[in-house]
């Protein structure tokens, strides 16, 4: 029997040699020859440049080498928005799955194998609502697997037709229900000031843009969704040259993944601690941890919340945790060490790192607690509190996003960013030598502060 691989549908208008680009792209794939391919142009309309409509066409018509090409032309222009969306709900009528594309990307060679694989092991998970193609090395830095979000891309990206249904029958399309929630909620949903999703809303509800990504996401969003991204981005964006309709000239690509199809990769979603399997909460005490001896790439990682008290974890590698993570009792962690969690970080009594040459990164989605304890290396805050306590000792680099961020009967030397107020009592701040921190992944945009900021 004939394996049936997932088909694609692609979005164009008015940009001929992005289109070309990423059909060339497309046919790089091993797998577009197993593929059936379906492109949507919308239709004139006023304002349309015609020549390049009419090349638009053409281009689409070529012999491509798919297992099927379906050219769909739109009788009129209906807008990028309502093309989309009519087009991916169009072809969910008789698919379950789809791999979708808008025409000003760029595609490594392994992206079909990536989404095919994504779109089939995730199939009966009812926690991922979304493959994403692209990654975003700003919020992940795991060298070899992929990672569960709760962001998205619209890159390059595939779903299920039981996702897609939750947007079209809830008419999430055309309802602003982000803006009601706690701010807590709508800092999130904006990826902690990485883009602005919900103004992209507000703009489309009061006819000042013709976006329908922003609110694919708040389908997800809402019914607390997630997404897969990969280690290593597949898509390239190539847009961003003033020609399309919401890209302007400037963005943060990075080179996609031409060569690695090393998607067969450890997630989030039932992680391995070595050989073991853990979720839920745990308590390891008085243990030893190297992590360059375990067998899932140096790298620790939790699916719930854990506690290491007493413990000695040793670098060079990773700690992730999808739940809170907490140090306590004296644990001593050597340098090399990137801790990344969604949940809460708090360390009690312990020292993290042994110099500014041998440091930790701790990197929270959520609070950040550091109390009677040292800490050497760069300290990034995304929650709402950032608390430095009881006479704690930071040496190195923090940045905050956290409304309550307070220094109190403690000391840095260093530097520190914070995007809003600082509370500093009975401490003191000194200027000092900083880790290494140009080049490196960490943060939103590489060595770029968000939004307004306040440095001390």
């Amino acid at each position: 029997m004939e394996k049936k691989y997932i088909p694609i549908v692609c979005f164009a208008y008015s940009r001929p040699n992005h289109l070309n680009n990423m059909l060339l792209s497309l046919e790089k794939n091993n797998l577009s020859k197993f593929s059936d391919v379906t492109i949507f142009i919308n239709g004139k309309g006023e304002g349309t440049n015609i020549n390049d409509w009419e090349k638009v066409v053409e281009v689409a018509s070529k012999k491509w080498e798919f297992k099927s090409l379906n050219i769909n032309i739109r009788d009129k222009n209906i807008g990028a928005k309502n093309n989309i969306i009519q087009g991916i709900t169009e072809m969910f009528s008789s698919n379950s799955k789809l791999i979708i594309l808008e025409d000003d990307l760029v595609l490594g060679n392994y992206f079909l194998d990536y989404m095919n694989y994504c779109l089939n092991k995730y199939e009966d998970d009812d926690n991922i609502w979304h493959i994403n193609g692209w990654a975003h090395p700003q919020l992940f830095s795991l060298k070899s697997r992929s990672a569960v979000s709760h962001f998205m891309s619209p890159w390059g990206w595939g779903t299920w037709s039981k996702r897609w249904e939750v947007y079209i029958e809830e008419k999430h399309y055309e309802q602003n229900l982000i803006s009601t929630l706690p701010k807590k909620e709508i800092k999130l949903f904006n990826m902690y000031g990485a883009v602005d999703w919900e103004h992209m809303i507000i703009k489309d509800q009061i006819g000042k843009d013709n976006a329908w990504d922003s609110y694919w996401y708040q389908t997800i969003f809402l019914n607390k969704g997630k997404t897969i991204f990969p280690y290593k981005t597949h898509v390239f964006n190539d847009g961003f040259d003033g020609s399309g309709l919401h890209c302007g000239r400037k963005v943060e690509n990075y080179p996609y993944d031409k060569t690695s199809n090393n998607y067969h990769s450890t997630t989030f979603n039932n992680p391995t601690w070595g050989t073991r399997q853990n979720s839920g909460q745990e308590l390891v005490e008085n243990q030893t941890i190297t992590l360059s001896s375990l067998n899932n790439e140096n790298t620790l990682e939790h699916s719930g919340t854990i506690n290491f008290n007493n413990c000695s974890i040793n670098g060079p590698g990773k700690i992730l945790v999808s739940g809170n993570l907490t140090f306590s009792g004296g644990s001593v962690l050597s340098g090399d060490v990137d801790i990344i969690t969604e949940g809460n970080i708090t360390i009690n009594g312990s020292t993290i790192g042994n110099s500014l040459t041998n440091n930790c990164v701790l990197y929270s989605n959520s609070d950040i607690s550091i109390n009677g304890s040292i800490v050497y290396g760069i300290i990034i805050c995304n929650g709402d509190n950032l608390n430095v306590i009881s006479s704690s000792t930071i040496y190195g680099a923090v940045y905050t996003e956290s409304d309550n961020t307070v220094i109190n009967n403690s000391a840095l030397t260093g530097s520190i960013v914070s995007k809003y107020s600082l509370s500093l009592v009975n401490s003191n701040l000194t200027k000092g030598s900083l880790p290494q921190i140009f080049g490196t992944s960490y943060g939103f945009k590489k060595m770029i502060i968000p939004g307004s900021y306040k440095e001390f």
